[in-house]
C-alpha cells in the first residue's frame, strides 16, 4: 500500500505540474487530443520503482499525462533542476531540502518519499562491508573509507551521527563519492573500507559472497528520508500539498511523518 501510495501521490503532483509554466504562470492548454507534458526527475532506487511501473501500466496515459522521467546520482543534483523549471517535479532527500531551504531556494514537499523504520537492521540503507573486515562496529569506521553516493549529503551524515553514538570519532571517517551500482565493485577492490548502500543495491550486495552485512545498519536522521517536491515559484498555480497525497493511501500502518516546517 505504501508503494501504491507513492505512485498516487506522483500521479497527483503531475496533474497538478500541468497547470504550471516555467515562469509560474499557467502555460496554454495543450491541443486537442494531445497529453500535458510533465518531467520529473528521480534517483535510480527502489524507491521510485511504483513511478516506473505506473508509467509502463499506462496509468498516466490515461490522466492525459505524457511523462518524462530521468535519473540522477542523487538527490542534491536535482534540486536546482526543479527550482529552475528544468522538470517540474523531483525526487530527493531531506537533507538537500534542508539545505536548499535554508539557502532561501523555494522547494516545497508535496509528499513522503521513504521513510527509516527506526530499525537498524531493517531498514532502508545500510552499511555494508567485506567478509573478514576488522570493521566490526560503527565506531569501527573511525579511520576507514566509506563510500556514498553525494558528499555532504544525507549519507555521510547519518554514517557519521552513527559513528558518534558507537563512541567512535565521525571526524576520523573518510568518505569517497560513488554511484550506487559502482560501490560493491569499488569494496569488492579494495578501494574503499564499506560502503553506504540503498535498496536495491543493499540486496543485490548480500547476494554477493564477498559481502557481508555492515556492522551498523544506518537509519535516516529525520522520519522521512526522502520526498517529491516542486518549486514554489514555478508551480505557484497547483494546489497539490502533502496533505492531498497522504489522503490518498488509507493504510494504517503507513508512515506519514510530515516534513519539516520550513519546507512546508
Amino acid at each position: 500500500m505504501r508503494r501504491f501510495a507513492a505512485f498516487a501521490c506522483l500521479a497527483v503532483l503531475a496533474a497538478g505540474a500541468t497547470a504550471c509554466g516555467s515562469s509560474g504562470t499557467p502555460p496554454a492548454k495543450s491541443a486537442p487530443g494531445q497529453k500535458d507534458k510533465v518531467a520529473a526527475s528521480v534517483i535510480a532506487i527502489v524507491d521510485v520503482a511504483p513511478i516506473y511501473l505506473g508509467k509502463q501500466k499506462g496509468f498516466f496515459d490515461q490522466q492525459n499525462i505524457d511523462l518524462t522521467l530521468s535519473t540522477s546520482q542523487g538527490g542534491a543534483a536535482i534540486v536546482p533542476a526543479v527550482v529552475s523549471g528544468q522538470v517540474q517535479i523531483g525526487f530527493s532527500n531531506m537533507t538537500s531540502l534542508l539545505l536548499a531551504a535554508s539557502k532561501g531556494l523555494p522547494v516545497k514537499v508535496v509528499c513522503n518519499g521513504v521513510a527509516s523504520t527506526g530499525v537498524a537492521d531493517k531498514d532502508y540503507s545500510a552499511v555494508l562491508v567485506k567478509a573478514g573486515s576488522p570493521v566490526h562496529t560503527a565506531a569501527d569506521l573511525a579511520g576507514k573509507t566509506v563510500a556514498v553516493n553525494t558528499l555532504k549529503n544525507i549519507g555521510d551524515t547519518t554514517v557519521r551521527a552513527s559513528v558518534r553514538k558507537a563512541g567512535g570519532d565521525p571526524k576520523a571517517v573518510r568518505f569517497v563519492e560513488l554511484a550506487f551500482p559502482d560501490m560493491l565493485a569499488a569494496l569488492q577492490a579494495g578501494r574503499v573500507d564499506a560502503i553506504w548502500e540503498v535498496e536495491p543495491f543493499v540486496t543485490a550486495a548480500l547476494l554477493d559472497s564477498q559481502a557481508i552485512t555492515g556492522p551498523a545498519v544506518i537509519f535516516g536522521v529525520f522520519g522521512s528520508a526522502s520526498s517529491s517536491f516542486c518549486s514554489r515559484t514555478h508551480c505557484a498555480a497547483s494546489r497539490v500539498d502533502s496533505c492531498a497525497c497522504a489522503e490518498l493511501s488509507n493504510s494504517p500502518t503507513e508512515v506519514r511523518t510530515p516534513p519539516p516546517a520550513s519546507i512546508k
